[in-house]
């Protein structure tokens, strides 16, 4: 008799291979119902592993702008402007990987760009193109 997770990565590999969920029902053998939970549990648990993947691919990046950023402090302290131009570009981007910049507000404009977008303007514009027509 399988167990809980192997019905679980059962039902997966078999829903990935093309089968139906009536199918699998039958293979594991359960019901119509405990199939899809199977393959949604089973899902479920894959996803989560990679959001954990995720922010460890993070944390590995954060280490490396930091390993980087420490190398070059004894010529940051000499004031180089080439060594204070890549520091900063390493803390920009160590500042968006962690989601600490605000973000930035985009004002609305017209497709060519010369001004601000209003709703009520377009639909002035659309009634206009209609009395034209008429």
């Amino acid at each position: 008799m399988l167990k809980s997770v192997e019905k679980r990565a059962l039902a997966l590999k078999l829903r990935k291979a093309g089968k139906t969920y009536k199918q699998i029902a039958e293979e594991i053998p359960c019901s119509l119902k405990s199939a899809y939970l199977y393959v949604k549990q089973a899902i479920a648990e894959v996803s989560a592993k990679n959001v954990e993947t995720t922010q460890d691919i993070i944390d590995l990046e954060v280490q490396r702008l930091d390993s980087m950023l420490l190398s070059m402090q004894d010529n940051l302290e000499s004031g180089h402007v080439t060594y204070i131009d890549r520091a900063l570009k390493i803390m920009e981007r160590r500042a968006k990987l962690l989601g600490l910049d605000k973000p930035v507000k985009v004002a609305p404009t017209t497709p060519d760009g010369d001004q601000q977008y209003h709703p009520e303007n377009i639909r002035a514009k659309i009634m206009e193109l209609i009395d034209r027509k008429e």
